[in-house]
């Protein structure tokens, strides 16, 4: 008796949610590649830049503002639990970073204190997660978006709610979560809520469009007795 190689076993859908998961995205490691925000955290070090950018007043890759988020990612100084207590030594590191790079001494101070605002904010308001913040807004353009389109007269308010949902999280890569097969699957096969889910997946910090397209591989690769038992072993 011998084991299937890993790629071509399947994931047991018996055990805790938040462990499915995080199998699930190192089995289909590939399809994070394909994503421009496969980890919430990226989207927040995109608003850090564009901070950065209009203080500067330059954009681009060949930028200090550029520059200075990937320092500032290597030295672990943007980390929104971090920023959140604006502490001196902290904000005097910032501060210092940010001089060598090539802000002057007022662009410096002005970027901590945006830093620190930022994040204090997200962290008393949106749990320290920039997608709780997008998510909130997104839900708002989604009900908008269904006003304004005439779909619910010709598809029903549950067919034009999804077909909302699944454009915006893909045009805009809306980190909400869309009830498609491959979730309704999941939570039929684990008994968790889609709450649960989207409450690992965010702990996960990975981003919710990518997690769709995750189940919806792992449905279509395997049949639902594979999908629900533990790994099987062949001749």
């Amino acid at each position: 008796m011998k084991k299937k190689p890993v790629s071509q076993t399947r994931v047991s859908s018996k055990m805790p949610i938040d462990e499915l998961l995080v199998d699930l995205f190192e089995r289909y490691q590939d399809s994070f590649d394909k994503h421009q925000w496969p980890q919430e955290s990226k989207r927040w070090y995109e608003l850090v830049y564009c901070v950065f950018s209009a203080v500067e007043g330059r954009f681009g890759p060949e930028t200090r503002a550029a520059l200075a988020v990937r320092v500032l990612i290597e030295l672990d100084l943007l980390e929104i639990s971090v920023l959140a207590k604006s502490e001196e030594t902290t904000n005097l590191h910032l501060g210092i970073v940010l001089g060598r790079i090539g802000f002057s001494e007022e662009q410096a101070d002005q970027l901590v204190r945006a830093l620190c605002d930022l994040a204090k904010c997200l962290d008393k308001t949106y749990q320290g997660k920039v997608q709780l913040l997008l998510r909130a807004f997104g839900m708002e353009l989604v009900n908008n978006v269904l006003q304004a389109l005439p779909l619910e007269d010709s598809m029903g308010k549950q067919n034009a709610s999804l077909v909302v949902m699944h454009w915006l999280q893909n045009v805009l890569n809306l980190p909400v979560l869309v009830p498609s097969p491959g979730l309704q699957t999941l939570l039929a096969e684990t008994g968790a809520e889609a709450e649960e889910v989207l409450a690992a997946v965010d702990e996960l910090d990975i981003n919710v469009a990518l997690l769709d397209e995750i189940l919806n591989r792992w449905v279509g690769a395997y049949p639902p007795t594979d999908r629900a038992g533990d790994q099987q072993e062949v001749i």
